[in-house]
């Protein structure tokens, strides 16, 4: 398959139109912007000879190529947990079922920054890395079911106009990406809330988030006021419990997700507390429908660019893999963020241009000036545009 031409322009500064451009961002992506790259024809994995199992060697490689996180990497746990999932996979001589939820916006961000960027194309060739490592051993290689929560951030942020606009613009430019990209038989990219059968079911998922909104701010204010060390003897922690959630909130906890805001405010901020607990309602949710699975008829493997929490219940972090979705190479600022939210851009770097990576608040609060900038990717009759900004000195 032919892969996809590159186009850039940089409207109002015709100087930054260059061959430059276009050959960093092939160089960079290589497997995915190079002949054969987007078919799996790269040069294979140099893995050390092994007499091991079929589901080991791949459960090796599947984690030596996406230097997992020592969280779930070193796990003797997780690995046989994973080995399972995979033998499961083998068994039935079909790709291995990856799954991942995944932002539907750009956070923090809306109107044209809302488009996908550099950093949703890194993120994209830093999972299909690994199923190439893994289709150098297993034909079938994976299956990455891209999950977008979409009416969780409905219920954490709204659904005023720019919101949905925001969110629209960004999940259509990712589908846009992968078709472009003819990784189609690699990835697919759902909303979480095509998984309702009907409205009805949908309408009862709203209602359930309302309900576990109420049960883990009648916990967390509790706690707050009589210990959270204690927090696990209340009757408001039985009442979260019987709605299927899993161990205490401990304070490392509790900052994990404040933190979220670029800084941990005191956990006695309303509006950022009630953020948290909106983002928690949704997690829970996740456990109460199913909805924290893939859906290729096995029991796949949970990739995460963002780390558990601190204090997560060990069940919980089992059967996946924790892992950068950029590698050092592009940016070793950004290690534990999801591409959604970081800004993807170009910059200039001894006399070349290269891509670099940041996160949203970081460019804003920095005073960085950038140009406006779009690459254009094209395979046939269709275009896959990526904002592709460019940082002035």
């Amino acid at each position: 398959m032919n892969p996809a031409t590159i186009d850039c322009s940089y409207e109002r500064h015709a100087c930054l139109v260059s061959r430059a451009v276009c050959e960093c961002v092939a160089s960079c992506f290589t497997g995915l912007l190079r002949p054969g790259g987007a078919d799996g024809h790269r040069d294979p994995v140099r893995m050390p000879a092994t007499k091991a199992p079929l589901e080991v060697q791949l459960v090796r490689a599947i984690l030596a190529v996406s230097h997992a996180r020592a969280i779930t990497g070193r796990s003797d746990a997780n690995r046989c947990v994973l080995e399972r999932r995979v033998a499961e996979c083998i068994r039935r001589k079909v790709p291995l079922a990856a799954h991942m939820l995944w932002s539907p916006k750009k956070h923090w961000v809306t109107t044209a920054e809302s488009a996908i960027d550099l950093a949703e194309l890194a993120a994209i060739d830093t999972l299909h890395s690994v199923h190439n490592a893994v289709r150098a051993i297993y034909l079938p290689g994976m299956a990455f079911q891209l999950d977008v929560e979409d009416i969780e951030f409905d219920f954490i942020e709204g659904s005023a106009p720019d919101l949905v606009q925001a969110r629209q613009c960004y999940v259509d430019g990712l589908r846009r990406l992968v078709q472009v990209l003819g990784v189609g038989n690699v990835f697919c990219v759902a909303k979480i809330s095509d998984k309702a059968v009907d409205e009805r079911e949908l309408a009862g998922w709203h209602t359930q988030m309302a309900a576990n909104y109420r049960a883990l701010e009648a916990y967390w204010i509790e706690s707050e006021r009589t210990g959270i060390e204690h927090g696990h003897l209340l009757p408001s922690y039985a009442a979260l419990c019987s709605l299927g959630w899993i161990g205490p909130i401990p304070a490392a906890m509790r900052d994990h997700y404040l933190n979220r805001f670029g800084r941990v405010p005191a956990r006695g901020d309303a509006t950022s507390v009630a953020m948290v607990i909106r983002n928690l309602a949704g997690i829970l949710l996740h456990h109460q429908k199913g909805l924290a699975s893939g859906r290729r008829g096995s029991e796949s493997i949970k990739f995460s660019f963002v780390p558990p929490a601190a204090g997560a219940p060990a069940q919980l972090l089992t059967g996946r893999v924790d892992l950068r979705f950029v590698s050092r190479k592009l940016s070793s600022r950004v290690s534990a963020a999801g591409p959604w939210s970081t800004k993807g851009y170009l910059c200039g770097h001894n006399d070349r241009v290269v891509p670099a990576i940041a996160g949203w608040r970081e460019a804003r609060v920095s005073g960085a000036r950038y140009v406006e900038g779009r690459l254009a990717l094209v395979r046939g009759g269709d275009t896959a545009v990526l904002r592709a900004d460019y940082l002035l000195e």
